[in-house]
């Protein structure tokens, strides 16, 4: 028996990948990215439990290589459906 997503009475979403797919035989549904400032300009962004780095000097651009990362990564197939980025700010000041 299976719920509205497609998962099986039970089944338990994959969250320390970062990964809501249900089960091997569903698409993963979305993927999560970190994206930092970097100090010398521009944003980097990390997958949360996927190989996959890219930089920008936008966020709008930093969206644009994020889309073609995935590309590059996934099969056509098993490409996730969404994307959550995640924009990290760290800031130091004095005490």
């Amino acid at each position: 028996m299976t719920n509205c997503q497609g998962r099986r009475k039970g089944e338990r979403d994959i969250a320390e990948s970062g990964h809501t797919a249900c089960c091997t035989i569903c698409a993963m549904t979305e993927i999560v990215f970190e994206a930092r400032t970097d100090p010398e300009g521009g944003f980097t962004a990390r997958a949360v439990g996927d190989s996959i780095f890219t930089e920008a000097d936008t966020l709008e651009e930093l969206r644009e290589a994020i889309r073609g990362a995935i590309r590059c990564h996934f099969e056509p197939d098993s490409m996730p459906k969404a994307v959550r980025l995640v924009v990290l700010s760290e800031e130091t000041f004095a005490a």
